[in-house]
């Protein structure tokens, strides 16, 4: 069963490279733990940094 986090970066992915979009708007993992900072994506490879 795919997790909900991996559904939504594969679409994220999709999006990207059918340049539907040009940024991404989320959130990644931040330095203290339980605690997230905002993410800006405009490449592939970096929306794995996606975070919930």
């Amino acid at each position: 069963m795919i997790q909900w986090g991996d559904k939504i970066r594969e679409i994220a992915k999709k999006i990207l490279k059918d340049k539907t979009v040009d940024l991404i708007i989320g959130f990644q993992k931040g330095t203290i733990p339980l605690r997230t900072k905002p993410v800006l994506i405009k490449d592939i490879e970096k929306v794995d940094l996606l975070h919930w």
